[in-house]
């Protein structure tokens, strides 16, 4: 349901955009900053990103869905690290960028009426007691395991310089860690 609500948005604003350049004096241009070069996921607000959240705002419409209810602590929704030991890490971040090594990097459509945040899980193979060793308590004799990450596809909105319209992106993202049988002994 919330991803139509996000689609029918999208459209409303694709409707509303009328002009195909920016307006004269702003500049769009963006950097991406030093440490997210190549990262993916950017939660550092780059330089240059004031004129593009103005021009995000000038185009978006003023009364939209509440997508607040996007992003929410959803801790208790990821299983118990002690059950099959593979101890994981939960971050929950606003996104600015995605930078995956092309020439240029997708801008994440970031303001006060559409936070979008994405939040990812990772593997903590730093706290596991028995190496990359998962499952331990159940005695699985002949196989060995490990802790794998997990992804799922999770669409946001993205600004698209060169048509100058906000559209719809998907993305995968890590979301649980868990045990994996991987070959026998």
């Amino acid at each position: 349901m919330k991803t139509f609500g996000l689609f029918l948005l999208v459209v409303q604003i694709s409707f509303m955009t009328t002009s195909n350049g920016t307006p004269m004096g702003v500049n769009l241009d963006i950097e991406v900053p030093e440490e997210c070069k190549g990262q993916g996921f950017c939660s550092v607000r780059p330089r240059g990103y004031d004129a593009i959240e103005e021009k995000l705002n000038s185009i978006l419409p003023q009364h939209i869905i509440d997508l607040h209810t996007r992003s929410s602590d959803l801790s208790d929704f990821y299983p118990d690290d002690v059950a099959d030991n593979c101890p994981s890490t939960i971050t929950t971040q606003s996104v600015y960028m995605y930078d995956h090594d092309s020439d240029e990097a997708d801008i994440i459509v970031q303001t006060k009426l559409i936070p979008q945040q994405i939040t990812e899980v990772k593997c903590d193979r730093q706290q596991m007691g028995n190496g990359d060793q998962c499952f331990m308590k159940m005695a699985l004799n002949g196989v060995k395991t490990s802790c794998r990450e997990q992804m799922a596809e999770r669409t946001l909105l993205v600004y698209d310089r060169r048509i100058d319209k906000i559209r719809m992106k998907s993305y995968n993202i890590s979301v649980c860690c868990s045990c994996h049988i991987t070959t026998d002994l």
